[in-house]
């Protein structure tokens, strides 16, 4: 029983995510806008630094959403920057993880840059691309899961009734 409740869990939980995928990118994306907000800032959700970094590089992107003008500070009184923190000291200056080639101090002045020396694309959509990229493999094992899990009640099923009927 628990084991049917499991796939149904699993199934219901595949489901969900596919059809509100647009609800779950809003909320990565408002969750995301809230770390951009405190990166480099001494204290700030101890390691975001370091994981925002990660992400940048790993996933080959630079800001939030629009990309690298996510780091710089807004032009626009009424619209404020995302990296509150980080426009206090870096204007129009990317961290370094946005870097296609990563070195020190590389993201001074990129912010707005046009070439090809920066990740273009905003962090939330490279990821949602990784996502759609391996979709098929989290499929897989969704259904390896469920196969399993349906082996092992039809086992347990066979096991009780063989103790039950002294086979």
């Amino acid at each position: 029983s628990s084991g049917i409740n499991a796939e149904y869990g699993e199934v219901v939980g595949t489901t969900y995510a596919f059809s509100y995928r647009d609800t779950f990118k809003e909320e990565v994306t408002n969750e995301t806008l809230a770390k951009i907000a405190g990166y480099s800032r001494p204290g700030w959700e101890e390691n975001s630094t370091e994981v925002f970094d990660r992400i940048q590089a790993d996933l080959e992107c630079c800001g939030v959403s629009i990309g690298p003008t996510d780091w710089a500070k807004s032009s626009n009184a009424s619209v404020p920057s995302l990296a509150t923190y980080w426009v206090l000291t870096h204007t129009n200056d990317v961290p370094d993880s946005c870097c296609v080639k990563n070195s020190t101090n590389c993201g001074l002045n990129m912010a707005d840059t046009t070439g090809d020396t920066i990740f273009k694309e905003g962090c939330v959509n490279a990821l949602f691309d990784w996502f759609d990229d391996k979709m098929i493999i989290f499929v897989a094992v969704i259904v390896v899961l469920l196969i399993l899990q349906l082996m092992n009640v039809c086992g347990m099923y066979m096991w009780r009734r063989c103790i039950v009927h002294g086979f």
